[in-house]
């Protein structure tokens, strides 16, 4: 429904958010309607993880993609983060 309001189509709208297949969105969730950057934008560079974060959580919370995010930190898309874990932004 989504990514026919904006004219987008679904496999456009799944890269955007990093994601593979539909997934049930959440209210209040955000979806990327254009591609995310590379680095984060609004200059902070670290992220101090908070309990239940993953990386996924966490690039679509500064608008980075994935790989971009596990590339800076030299881990794997499905790398565990702890609380209190400091994440490179940039």
């Amino acid at each position: 429904t989504i990514a026919s309001e904006f004219g987008l189509t679904v496999k456009k709208l799944l890269k955007y958010n990093d994601e593979t297949t539909v997934p049930a969105l959440r209210p209040g969730e955000m979806v990327y309607l254009r591609p995310k950057g590379k680095r984060s934008e609004n200059g902070k560079l670290i992220h101090v993880a908070k309990e239940g974060e993953t990386l996924h959580s966490i690039s679509q919370m500064y608008g980075i993609r994935l790989k971009s995010l596990c590339n800076i930190n030299r881990r794997s898309r499905d790398s565990q983060v702890t609380e209190g874990q400091q994440i490179r932004l940039m």
